[in-house]
């Protein structure tokens, strides 16, 4: 589907799915939603992480959720004509 290689990033689908591409793209972020925190409770709680690195991997999480972002980059629905930043 592309020859693109800033694609292969396990982030875009380079191969045809059998989903329609929106709704892979959906079910893909909501492989990064988190309902629990208890884990990182627990690498606080033993010294292992910081509240600040808490917040940044929060930050990081919600915007690997967003499917949209998925679909603005990919190589065949997107909007950019070159790349998949």
């Amino acid at each position: 589907m592309t020859d693109d290689y800033t694609c292969f990033d396990t982030l875009h689908a380079v191969v045809p799915t059998r989903l329609p591409r929106e709704e892979f793209y959906q079910h893909f972020a909501a492989l990064y939603r988190q309902s629990d925190i208890g884990p990182y409770y627990d690498l606080v709680r033993a010294g292992k992480m910081s509240i600040d690195d808490c917040k940044r991997g929060k930050v990081m999480l919600d915007a690997m959720a967003n499917w949209e972002h998925y679909v603005a980059n990919d190589p065949i629905l997107g909007t950019r004509t070159v790349g998949c930043e």
